[in-house]
C-alpha cells in the first residue's frame, strides 16, 4: 500500500483519513489561503475596512486603494471606503491625482470584459484524486486562488465531477471557497457520466450565457479537462488553460 504524504509539506507521512501530517501544517496551510493579496509597505490608514472591502497596493503610484468585492462588477477607489470629505483632508499622505486607481480587474492588458465575457471551468476536483494525482496540493491551490480572484472580478465559476459514486464528492476546500461566492457568481455544478466524455449540460450553459472566454483548472489534465476544452473550442469559444492549475495521475500527462 502507498504511503500517504501530507500535502502541505509534503515529506512527513499522514495517517489514512488526514490531509496533513501535524496540526502545525494543517494551521500553516489554512493561513496560506487566509492570507490577503495586499503586499506592500504599510498601510499608514489603520481603520477597518467595511464588509466586502479589500485593500491593495499598487506599485506604480506607490499607493494603496480598495476594492469593494460586493459590486458587480468590482469598483476600486483611492479613499479609503470609511472616509469622508473632511477626514480626507487630514490624512498624512495623498491618493495621486494624475490618475484612477487600477481596475479591479488588476493589470491584465487587453480589452476583455471579465465579468462579462469569460468564465471560470474547475474540473473534476474530487476526493478520489487527492490521492492520486501528480502534486494534487498544487493544483488545489491554483483552484483556490483563481476562484478568489473570480470572486474579485465578478466572474461566475462552474464546477464540473466525474461519476462522483466512484470519485467522490468536491473537496471540501474547493466547497468552502464556492459558499464564499456572492449571490449570481456560482454558474453550476454539472456532473457527468462518461469517464472520456465532457458535460453537454455544461456547455449549453456556458453558450447560452454567450461566454466568449473559459479559463479551465483541474484534473485530469488528458482526459476530463481535454474533453471540455475540446468541446469549448468546437463552439468557438476562447479557451485558456493554467499550465500550474492542471494535473493527472502521471507527472508526464
Amino acid at each position: 500500500m502507498a504511503t500517504l504524504v501530507c500535502t502541505y509539506c509534503r515529506t512527513r507521512p499522514t495517517t489514512p483519513g488526514h490531509q496533513y501530517c501535524s496540526k502545525t501544517c494543517a494551521r500553516s496551510a489554512a493561513e496560506r489561503y487566509r492570507k490577503p493579496n495586499n503586499y506592500g509597505p504599510e498601510n499608514p490608514d489603520k481603520r477597518p475596512l467595511p464588509t466586502g472591502w479589500i485593500m491593495q497596493f499598487d506599485k506604480t503610484h506607490d499607493a494603496w486603494f480598495y476594492v469593494n468585492t460586493v459590486a458587480h462588477p468590482p469598483t476600486t477607489t483611492w479613499e479609503h471606503p470609511a472616509a469622508n470629505a473632511d477626514a480626507l483632508q487630514t490624512q498624512t499622505y495623498e491618493a495621486p491625482a494624475s490618475s484612477g486607481p487600477p481596475a479591479a480587474t488588476g493589470n491584465m492588458g487587453g480589452n476583455i470584459d471579465f465579468s462579462r465575457e469569460s468564465a471560470l471551468v474547475v474540473c473534476d476536483m474530487q476526493e478520489e484524486y487527492r490521492r492520486s494525482v501528480h502534486h494534487f496540493s498544487s493544483v488545489l491551490a491554483t483552484a483556490v486562488r483563481m476562484i478568489r480572484f473570480a470572486k474579485l472580478v465578478g466572474v461566475q465559476v462552474f464546477l464540473t465531477k466525474g461519476r462522483p459514486s466512484i470519485y467522490g464528492s468536491t473537496v471540501h476546500e474547493i466547497e468552502h471557497e464556492i459558499a464564499q461566492l456572492p449571490p449570481g457568481l456560482f454558474g453550476g455544478s454539472f456532473t457527468k457520466t462518461k469517464f472520456l466524455g465532457d458535460s453537454v449540460e455544461l456547455t449549453d450553459s456556458l453558450r447560452s450565457k454567450r461566454f466568449r472566454h473559459a479559463m479551465f483548472c483541474g484534473v485530469e489534465a488528458h482526459i476530463g479537462v481535454r474533453a471540455q476544452a475540446t468541446e469549448l473550442l468546437k463552439q468557438g469559444m476562447i479557451v485558456h488553460v493554467l499550465l500550474d492549475g492542471i494535473s493527472s495521475r502521471n507527472k508526464e500527462e
